[in-house]
């Protein structure tokens, strides 16, 4: 009965699979896991930097057709099965991330009616050096003790990995790993005495295909795999300045370097400079609609921040704040020449425009904002009639912890944005908690046209937002638009670009 129940809970939840085919072409030294779930094997502390949901199926000369492996992890929660000459084992990990640069992992091991628990560590020394250490079973023998040491350097891009790996029965081995194209790889390793290679190609956008040739003297074995919804984000550095989404619709997509990070922008037009920023899943196509209309009476700056779309995505090092971004953006229109500017931004970007004009007062004159944020969850108080119902949509990390619930909640971002980042989402969230900008605000001198969609998500955690800014913004024109959701810009699009160009007029730098 239990194993019916742990069986029924990997089909319906996901797991992490016995043997990694991606680390098999690295001399089977270290999956990469934000690209292969079944890496918990080698170090379940993997799982704390892997990201969404991702489902892998493995051929490893199992007895059952088509596969003896099948892995599908949830965020940092592992779940897998394996079958081998001994019977089925299934494993449960856990990866916890302890601080930015340090994650911990355990797992459970079940086989028959044994039990074993897995240990690791992952560590990182740079931006570029990072330190793995593990305590685990060996593949071919479930409750056989293996202790490992694996130290990998990654190029800035990560397009480039070289890995070393050592065990406490003096056994050493290496891999290295080259992205030839965004989504595509090939690896090469040495396995003890003899070497592995590996491919991965996609198939279409959310099926890639794996394969891994362990050229043993005794029993050389080719390898088979799928693995479903693997992370489809473009490069963490876009130092190369691809354009991942497509070019700009008008104007000329350009790139500039803020405090280390590309940043990829859209100008056009000409005339009193107007900024737009999208929301924190959003790229520069978001303003798609209006980019010409604006283009045609303003200089329009259309960024993608931080994080965003063709932007750089660091995961470690940057927190994704609204202060982070604001400053990266004031930045950048210092470096191309802009004293003064108009300031548009949606949710995550209204937020960024609240702050910037209040920050700078004198620097930003108008500011449109759509559902952008001032308090965050956790400056409502306990008792605040408000709070309830925005820890309940937000799934509150500080009080839930809910890990779980936010990788069911934004996986399916993956299938709508398939620039998804999900660091970027999970720092966002943070935002909504611990984000307080009334003292900011309280600066802001020019007149504010803020939005509010009477169906949004949103609409009853912006209330405090609403009230406040209410209260401490002298020039303020407040538009409700009933039924409108989150993207209220997108429930009449003429009427919105008509209030928009009303409001901002036509002004020119001084």
């Amino acid at each position: 009965m239990f194993k019916i129940a742990i069986f029924l809970l990997i089909c319906m939840v996901g797991v992490s699979s016995a043997i990694s085919i991606r680390s098999l072409g690295m001399g089977d030294v270290y999956p990469v896991t934000a690209r292969d779930p079944s890496g918990i094997f080698c170090n379940p502390a993997y799982l704390a930097k892997a990201d969404g949901v991702r489902l892998s199926i493995d051929n490893i000369n199992g007895p059952i057709a088509p596969w003896n492996n099948i892995a599908l992890s949830v965020g940092d929660l592992g779940l897998a099965s394996s079958t081998s000459n001994q019977g089925s084992a299934y494993y449960i990990a856990q990866g916890f991330n302890v601080y930015s640069f340090l994650r911990l992992g355990v797992g459970i091991k079940i086989l028959n009616d044994r039990r074993d628990f897995d240990l690791g560590l992952d560590l990182d020394i740079t931006k570029n050096l990072e330190i793995s250490a593990a305590s685990l079973n060996e593949d071919n023998s479930v409750f056989q003790r293996k202790q490992t040491l694996a130290v990998a350097y990654k190029t800035e891009d990560w397009d480039k990995c070289f890995v070393l790996s050592y065990d406490l029965k003096g056994q050493a081995s290496c891999g290295y790993e080259n992205q030839f194209t965004p989504k595509a790889f090939w690896r090469v390793g040495y396995k003890v005495d003899h070497p592995t290679a590996g491919l991965t190609l996609p198939l279409n956008q959310h099926i890639d295909a794996d394969l891994a040739f362990d050229m043993a003297r005794e029993n050389p074995t080719l390898t088979f795999g799928l693995e479903l919804f693997r992370n489809t984000e473009n490069k963490r550095r876009n130092t190369n300045h691809s354009l991942n989404f497509g070019k700009a619709i008008a104007g000329e997509d350009k790139f500039i370097e803020i405090e280390g990070y590309n940043i990829h922008y859209v100008e056009a037009g000409q005339g009193h400079p107007l900024v737009l920023i999208g929301g924190g899943i959003h790229t520069t196509h978001h303003w798609d609609p209006y980019l010409k209309e604006f283009a045609a009476r303003y200089r329009v700056i259309n960024i993608d921040h931080v994080g965003a779309a063709e932007s750089d995505k660091p995961q470690y090092f940057f927190n994704y704040t609204i202060e982070e971004q604001a400053e990266i953006i004031n930045e950048l229109l210092d470096t191309i020449g802009i004293k003064e500017a108009y300031l548009l931004g949606y949710s995550y970007g209204g937020s960024i425009a609240l702050y910037l004009a209040g920050n700078y007062p004198d620097k930003y004159r108008k500011v449109i904002a759509i559902e952008g944020f001032v308090r965050g969850i956790n400056t409502i108080s306990l008792d605040d009639r408000y709070r309830q119902g925005a820890v309940a949509l937000r799934h509150d990390i500080e009080y839930l912890n809910a890990y779980l619930v936010k990788d069911f909640v934004t996986s399916h971002y993956r299938f709508r944005y398939p620039y998804f980042n999900y660091k970027t989402w999970y720092q966002l969230n943070r935002s909504v908690l611990y984000a307080d900008y009334r003292e900011e605000v309280r600066n802001i001198k020019g007149p504010v046209l803020y939005y509010l969609g009477t169906k949004s998500w949103a609409y009853d955690f912006l209330r405090p937002t609403r009230e406040y800014i209410e209260k401490n913004i002298k020039d303020l024109k407040l538009i409700v638009v009933e039924g409108a959701d989150h993207d209220v810009d997108r429930y009449d699009q003429a009427k919105f670009l008509e209030q928009v160009l009303e409001f901002l007029g036509k002004e020119q730098i001084k």
